[in-house]
């Protein structure tokens, strides 16, 4: 786990998905939404990477799970900040993110609506 959280948190919620994860007991097809955007938010092109490398059936169960989310309007204010946070993270960093992961968050972005 990172130094700087401790449980309660979504940094912690963020690393234990990922720990659980690479050690095959737990996928981003058992995440809400909510869930997954929450753990984009702290590392918006990692999250994208790892999501374009998973089994296509998780990859398209979690994208389904997010994008349903972000489309479902009337979303509250932290939400669509922490969207906002993700887009200007991608803008800056989108020269060094696989086109794959590009091709996710631009899917993300088309059912999101924000733009």
């Amino acid at each position: 786990m990172e130094n700087d959280c401790t449980p309660g948190t979504e940094p912690f919620f963020a690393d234990m998905v990922r720990d659980l994860r690479a050690h095959g007991l737990l996928t981003y097809a058992d995440l809400s939404g909510k869930r997954l955007l929450e753990i984009m938010y702290f590392q918006p092109s990692s999250f994208l990477e790892v999501l374009a490398q998973a089994p296509e059936a998780e990859r398209q169960a979690a994208m389904t799970a997010l994008t349903d989310y972000l489309s479902a309007g009337d979303l509250p204010s932290e939400v669509v900040e922490r969207y906002w946070s993700c887009s200007n993270y991608m803008k800056v960093f989108s020269d060094s993110t696989t086109p794959e992961a590009m091709a996710l968050w631009e899917t993300i972005q088309a059912a999101a609506g924000l733009e």
